[in-house]
């Protein structure tokens, strides 16, 4: 998508001039933020005047941080031809979890930023049961989508993101703590290929549809194309085994407004968006295996057959010697296709309308279907 207003006036060819030093550049630069993916003629604009001009069409929040070819920049960074810019908005640590609490018929949750939220009872088993058997209507696909899979009650939306270097905050080898706040960090660049997620989406009330905490990713060497694609396995830290799934997105910690009903378009461009920065923007930390879940850079590390891929460490300096190397790299062949893992996640929900089966999912009920409560007025 080619947008040429967004040139400055340093960029113009002045009126009358031979100067070829005058032509507007004809490169152009890869935008990213969120879901969003656009290469713009922007060549010679600073990061600062391009966050502001697409700040409402790419949805970039007003603390993102610009990352331009895995390197945190300033806002004085004049953006060069075929430079990838990515706005990033770093979100809390996996691991926080929602507190709930019942006083008399109300059902209360505070989530990790502390934002109040209640329910009576009767409508907190209410939202338990939610299911309805309207058939969904005909929707949009969203930005970066590849494929819906819609059914009765259910819809599972496929996102890719194309190959590039990502900065992620990964635990660091010496950590005194596997996950928490006593854990520490660290800035890493590392080439991934595509990444694709499989985010499901089950019928709420009525017309509405929530986003569900099942959610699976994998890696590709090839973009997707139809569903029966081959998988391989994400070695990423917040990518827990599965044995149905084989690679499911940790969610803990995961912003409740992500999960909150509402109609079609709406809710698939906000659970989309919601969990594919859940993936990159959160601190890559160790708290699948605390809680006795390899993760699939604990089972790649472990077992995979390409040295660049043994250690975060190969894993940086095989990007810095040759960054376009993951499509090439020998990723664990997960042994599920695209179409499987649709199957799977859409079969769960056939089994259990709602699967509640820890306080965390209970506190999340609530956030999801309850109200917002004012601070003053809620009980501490």
């Amino acid at each position: 998508m080619q947008e040429r207003h967004l040139t400055t006036p340093a960029q113009r060819p002045r009126p009358g001039s031979a100067d070829p030093a005058d032509a507007e550049p004809q490169g152009t630069v890869t935008v990213c933020s969120g879901i969003y993916e656009h290469r713009l003629p922007i060549v010679g604009v600073t990061v600062g005047d391009a966050r502001v001009r697409l700040r409402d069409r790419l949805d970039i929040g007003p603390r993102a941080v610009a990352v331009v070819d895995g390197v945190d920049v300033g806002d004085d960074h004049v953006l060069r031809e075929n430079e990838i810019v990515t706005f990033v908005q770093r979100a809390g640590e996996k691991g926080a979890s929602t507190s709930l609490r019942i006083e008399g018929d109300q059902v209360l949750a505070t989530d990790r930023v502390g934002s109040k939220f209640g329910m009576s009872v009767g409508e907190f088993v209410e939202a338990l049961l939610a299911t309805s058997p309207h058939r969904a209507s005909t929707m949009v696909m969203p930005p970066g989508c590849k494929m819906l899979d819609v059914g009765r009650n259910t819809i599972v939306a496929v996102h890719e993101t194309a190959p590039r270097i990502h900065s992620l905050t990964w635990i660091r080898s010496d950590s005194p703590h596997e996950y928490g706040p006593r854990a520490t960090f660290r800035q890493v660049r590392i080439a991934l290929p595509y990444v694709v997620l499989l985010v499901a989406f089950q019928r709420a009330t009525g017309p509405n549809w929530a986003t569900s905490p099942a959610v699976a990713v994998f890696f590709r060497c090839e973009p997707v194309t139809a569903r029966s694609d081959r998988l391989l396995l994400p070695a990423l830290l917040n990518c827990m085994a599965n044995d149905a799934l084989v690679s499911q997105l940790c969610t803990q910690g995961l912003d409740p407004s992500v999960a909150k009903p509402g109609l079609g378009e709406e809710v698939l461009t906000r659970g989309i968006a919601g969990m594919h920065a859940h993936l990159f923007a959160s601190r890559f930390n160790r708290h699948p295996e605390a809680s006795g879940r390899p993760s699939g850079f604990t089972v790649t590390a472990g077992t995979s057959v390409d040295s660049r891929l043994r250690s975060i460490e190969a894993w940086e300096a095989a990007t810095l010697a040759e960054p376009g190397f993951a499509c090439g790299a020998r990723w664990i062949d997960a042994k599920r296709s695209l179409g499987d893992v649709i199957d799977l996640l859409r079969g769960s929900f056939l089994r259990s309308a709602v699967a509640v089966e820890s306080a965390d999912q209970v506190a999340g009920v609530v956030a999801r279907f309850g109200r917002p409560i004012d601070n003053k007025v809620a009980v501490e």
